[in-house]
């Protein structure tokens, strides 16, 4: 069918323009580091980032260190250490990789630059609990948010306040004479204190922010986590500049012109989405049938950003999952419409899919409307997607700048 054939076309072109190879030298061209370089890279897209600074700078690199996600490390690195971790919720490989990341930190000389690689991921990746929180107390909370359909930014407003490398406190281990920082921002609004909860970005007061967001999701906390709340904020300043190697919007603008190579009318919606998952695809997947019998070119309409889920079944699958299983429902029987829900890391939840791409014969393909709506009330989205064989699964992408989804409509179909 050709507009999934298009629809592929879109999605594999939008992320391959956001991947962070030719974006980071950029940034590096832009502002040339002179003298000796310590490198830290964080997140998803760390391995990559640190692989083309280390291609662009060779031996100037002094020392490094890469922490990034399980399965997405692609090898060595000549003279950089790299370590997987733990995501969505943070393990204790991401407490003994971030050890060793504040030995190497506290250890750089004076006349050092450190460049500083940021990548969503990393708030869980790169974590070393506040004085009397444990590990188990900080993943049992992390995952309490996370199935509460918290935003990232409330997510890391209490995660902030829980870290001993959150919220600017990486600079109390650092000693060096400036900072080059470079970002693959997978934040709405791009806000620095947010990308990976800030380690050097440091905010003013975070702990009414952090109170605020366990009052609203109902969580109960400890005397621990009260105490760790309540510390003073961070007064230590370094020198720093930031430079973003990529977002959401660059994720957009790359799908809105691969569209228009497949011929394409483009509508780009928007950028910011931070609307409930299931309630959003639905509005926008009646929109378009509704808009179906308006039109006389082929049509789409592009989102972007991060939506949010709350999880009360015991399926498997993420937010971009949930989004393409409802679109599913709302457009079955519906001929010339395809609906594309996809992370650009390629990795949705705590599974090995990206998302999803529907059209109007998925539901029948998965066995019927009952069990769709079955498998969507039981936040089973994965399953019910790979019945219907309408997974994307691209692997790790290296890339982390928010999620995807688009409407395709032929109205000749």
């Amino acid at each position: 069918m050709k507009i999934r054939n298009d629809a592929k076309y879109i999605y594999e072109a939008a992320i391959s323009a956001v991947l962070p190879e030719s974006s980071v030298i950029k940034r590096l061209d832009e502002t040339p580091i002179n003298g000796p370089i310590t490198l830290l890279a964080i997140g998803k897209a760390a391995w990559k980032m640190a692989n083309a600074a280390k291609r662009h700078y060779g031996n100037q690199i002094i020392n490094g260190m890469v922490i990034t996600k399980y399965g997405h490390s692609e090898g060595n690195i000549e003279g950089i250490k790299i370590y997987e971790a733990g995501h969505p919720v943070v393990d204790a490989a991401s407490v003994f990789a971030t050890e060793n990341a504040l030995r190497m930190c506290q250890a750089i000389p004076k006349e050092h630059v450190l460049l500083f690689l940021i990548s969503g991921g990393g708030s869980a990746l790169f974590e070393k609990p506040a004085d009397g929180i444990s590990l188990d107390e900080l993943a049992a909370l992390s995952e309490q948010l996370i199935r509460s359909g918290a935003s990232i930014n409330e997510i890391n407003a209490v995660r902030k306040g829980l870290s001993d490398v959150k919220g600017g406190r990486l600079l109390n281990y650092l000693n060096c004479r400036s900072i080059f920082a470079i970002i693959l921002s997978d934040v709405v609004g791009d806000s620095l204190t947010t990308i990976a909860s800030g380690p050097i970005f440091p905010e003013e007061d975070t702990s009414h922010l952090a109170y605020e967001v366990i009052n609203k999701y109902k969580i109960s906390i400890s005397p621990a986590i009260m105490e760790a709340f309540n510390r003073p904020s961070v007064s230590k300043v370094i020198p720093t500049i930031s430079a973003f190697a990529g977002n959401v919007k660059s994720l957009c603008q790359a799908a809105l012109e691969a569209a228009e190579k497949c011929g394409y009318v483009t509508h780009v919606i928007d950028t910011a989405v931070t609307s409930e998952a299931k309630g959003f695809s639905r509005f926008i997947s009646q929109q378009a049938i509704r808009d179906k019998s308006e039109l006389t070119e082929p049509t789409v309409w592009i989102y972007g950003g991060e939506t949010t889920i709350v999880v009360k079944g015991n399926g498997l699958g993420g937010r971009s999952q949930a989004m393409a299983l409802t679109s599913a429902i709302e457009i079955a029987g519906t001929s010339g419409i395809v609906m594309v829900s996809v992370g650009s890391d390629g990795t949705d939840g705590p599974t090995d899919a990206a998302g999803g791409m529907v059209d109007g014969e998925t539901v029948s393909r998965m066995g019927g409307v009952a069990k769709a709506e079955a498998y969507l009330e039981n936040d089973d989205a994965y399953h019910a997607l790979a019945a219907s064989q309408d997974l994307i699964i691209t692997g790790p992408t290296g890339t982390n700048v928010n999620d995807l989804m688009f409407i395709l409509v032929n109205p000749a179909d």
